[in-house]
């Protein structure tokens, strides 16, 4: 379902799957080194520029979830027009 829903074939959608999960698997050691230095980073700052950080986190979201709901809006309409043409 989720790999007809990609627009993949069952072959390459299963080869594209296992590498999403290999790859998410073996970054957990730098995203926890990531997660440390930033909340090191965070805690010695003051009020304003806590509240900097906060803003610059917002700002540099908003593109990335344009982008992915952007993606998966495409993807869902070529899912539902190749169901609907048969």
């Amino acid at each position: 379902m989720i790999i007809k829903f990609l627009g993949f074939g069952q072959r390459s959608g299963l080869f594209f799957l296992s590498v999403v999960i290999l790859l998410s698997l073996s970054s957990e050691v730098a995203v926890a080194q990531g997660c440390a230095m930033c909340q090191t980073s965070a805690g010695a700052q003051s009020e304003k520029g806590i509240q900097a950080l906060n803003h610059a986190i917002l700002f540099l979201l908003a593109p990335t979830v344009c982008i992915m709901s952007a993606i998966f809006i495409c993807a869902f309409r070529r899912a539902t027009a190749d169901e609907a043409d048969g």
